[in-house]
Formats: structure tokens, C-alpha cells, sequence
């Protein structure tokens, strides 16, 4: 019996456990991140603004009902503001990467985590500062009632957005009918 309940054993299965914990983690963490995306993708399509799209930004070219003109300038815009975007996406989704590495490790360096912490947070404000830069130039080739409705959906996405792992609100009843009245 002492045997069995040595120092050894009882390290040995320490150390188990632990792998067996951290495993887990790791894996609650990568499903719930792909779940709020799914979830996000969900909610997105039963808002019509999403879809199967055949580039990014159709969305807002068919509720905004752009002229050819306005077209032409908003793929301009658009294709700046993805550029950037992939980017900014690219760098903070390797520093979460790298975050994730670092839990995984049996001798966890907090400083690395809060710095990557940080540079993901600093990332996000250049990200919103581009989505701002983009919303204003949208507006400027906008008439008046598609900038009724670009504000609109832009309010949306940003209560989305901010409301992610919270519980869905219902959207209004006229929702899908405001997009006609308001380019008329």
C-alpha cells in the first residue's frame, strides 16, 4: 500500500490531472470562440445582411441601392478598408495564438499574456478607427435616405457587436421594410 501512494505515484498523477486540465481548457476556450462566431454568422443571415455573399460589402450595396457611380467609389473604399482590416484581423488573431501557446505551457509567463493582451487592445482601437474612417467615407457618396439606412445598419452591428455573448433582442418588426422607404 505505501507502494502505491508514493511520492512518485502521487506526482505522476498530479502532473496527469493537470495535462488532462489544461487540454480541456484549451478546448472550451476554441469551441466557445467558434461558437460566438457561428452564432454571430447565425444572427447575421436571419438579418438578411449577410447571406452568401459574392464579395464583402454586397450587403450594403444592395440595402444601400447604390447609383453605378456610387458603386464604383464604394468598391474603392471597400477594397482599402479590407486591406487594412485583413491586416489588423491577421496580427491580433496570431496574438491570441500566442496567448493560447502560452497557457498551454506548464510555466506561464503573465507578462508575455498581458502584453499580447495589450497589443490585441491596441490592435482593436486601430481596427475602429478604420470601420470609423470607413462608415464616414460610405456616408460622403450617400444620399440622404441611404444615410438614414447606413446609420441604421451600422447601429446594429455595433450592438451586435458589443452585445455578442449576450442574449439576442428580436428585431423590430419593420426592420427590412425601413431599407425600402428610406432610399426612396
Amino acid at each position: 500500500m505505501e507502494k502505491y501512494f508514493s511520492k512518485t505515484n502521487i506526482l505522476i498523477w498530479l502532473v496527469i490531472a493537470l495535462a488532462i486540465l489544461n487540454v480541456s481548457t484549451i478546448a472550451a476556450i476554441l469551441w466557445h470562440r467558434g461558437h460566438i462566431i457561428y452564432e454571430s454568422r447565425m444572427h447575421s443571415e436571419r438579418l438578411g445582411l449577410f447571406g452568401a455573399p459574392k464579395f464583402p460589402g454586397w450587403h450594403l450595396k444592395e440595402k444601400l441601392k447604390f447609383s453605378n457611380k456610387q458603386s464604383e467609389d464604394f468598391d474603392l473604399i471597400r477594397k482599402d478598408f479590407n486591406i487594412s482590416a485583413k491586416d489588423i484581423a491577421n496580427q491580433m488573431q496570431s496574438l491570441r495564438m500566442n496567448i493560447l501557446n502560452e497557457l498551454a505551457k506548464d510555466n506561464i509567463d503573465t507578462i508575455a499574456i498581458y502584453k499580447y493582451a495589450k497589443d490585441i487592445g491596441n490592435l482593436h482601437s486601430d481596427l475602429k478607427k478604420k470601420t470609423i474612417k470607413f462608415y464616414i467615407e460610405i456616408k460622403n457618396i450617400c444620399n440622404p435616405g441611404q444615410k438614414d439606412t447606413l446609420s441604421f445598419i451600422f447601429k446594429h452591428f455595433i450592438q451586435t457587436e458589443d452585445n455578442m455573448n449576450m442574449p439576442r433582442k428580436r428585431m423590430p418588426k419593420n426592420f427590412h421594410h425601413r431599407f425600402e422607404k428610406n432610399n426612396e
